[in-house]
């Protein structure tokens, strides 16, 4: 018989451990004391390899909260079991003013809850303003079709990929192209 304290003080020696290992890459203070509790934050502004590292210790279990930008839900796939949007409005430097976030990042910000095969159950939580509620609810109970407005703005995004040396050839355009929701939604 295996004594679960005994087990689960193993468990946490190691997992803490890995976590120091990792975090010695980790140049901000802040975020190396939220990683000592399994919690870490997640966007654009990090360095690419810290994102890296705490991608990899969300995937991996060792972090438990990760707390981040809506950038997390559209590059790059982790799965989770529960996601709480806190607010749905951002600051638009352009008009001077909070305007409410698209419906299609809502609704693939709230698409992390229950990705991959790991969680029999989850759930997604949406903080919003009372006079958003109606539209938020009819937005996730309906099944309306989301559509791809890539092809306004492709040349924009092969630029970006092209720049960041993700394209570097007609071969990785295409596949680029076929694996976009555009295709997708074409086929």
């Amino acid at each position: 018989k295996i004594n679960s304290k005994f087990y689960l003080s193993e468990k946490f020696i190691y997992l803490k451990k890995k976590i120091e290992n990792l975090s010695k890459f980790i140049r901000s203070p802040e975020i190396k004391r939220l990683l000592s509790f399994g919690i870490s934050i997640h966007h654009a502004g990090l360095p690419k390899k810290e994102r890296i590292i705490i991608e990899t210790l969300f995937k991996k279990g060792l972090i438990n909260i990760l707390i981040s930008t809506t950038t997390l839900a559209w590059g790059v796939n982790l799965p989770t079991n529960i996601v709480i949007i806190k607010g749905t409005t951002f600051y638009s430097p352009e008009k001077f003013s909070w305007i409410e976030r698209p419906p299609l990042d809502i609704i693939q910000m709230m698409g992390r809850a229950g990705r991959g095969r790991h969680f029999k159950n989850s759930e997604g939580f949406l903080i919003t303003s009372i006079k958003n509620v109606n539209f938020y609810t009819k937005l996730f109970n309906q099944q309306t079709p989301i559509e791809s407005n890539l092809l306004a703005v492709i040349p924009d995004f092969i630029n970006i990929e092209v720049s960041k040396k993700r394209i570097v050839n007609l071969k990785n355009a295409l596949n680029w192209f076929l694996k976009s929701f555009f295709w997708i939604r074409l086929k």
